[in-house]
């Protein structure tokens, strides 16, 4: 079985250093009409996309509840029902607009 090596105080002390360094470094200065503002550097968007990401919930946490998308559904396939009725909706339209509903 192999012995680690040892790491000397120097080396570490440039580990350190580096890991330090990346964490200071990891974002890039963004400005717009509102000023100046951080942005991660791996990340391609600008300033106004990140001032959204602060403020507002982006993402899962920020979807609207099952309840309301299913309501919104529901509402699609009455007005495919309504429209196809009133004859602006041909039956094949209408048919696409319900196939992946269910009440």
């Amino acid at each position: 079985m192999d012995k680690p090596l040892p790491i000397s105080g120097y080396v570490l002390r440039v580990l350190i250093f580096a890991v330090q360094f990346c964490n200071m470094t990891n974002y890039r200065i963004e400005h717009d009409t509102m000023g100046e503002v951080k942005v991660p550097a791996d990340r391609y968007w600008g300033a106004q996309t990140e001032r959204s990401r602060n403020n507002f919930r982006i993402g899962p946490e920020g979807s609207m509840p099952v309840e309301i998308i299913r309501a919104f559904g529901v509402l699609k396939k009455c007005a495919a029902m309504a429209n196809h009725q009133l004859g602006v909706l041909s039956e094949e339209k209408k048919a696409n607009s319900m196939q992946n509903f269910h009440w």
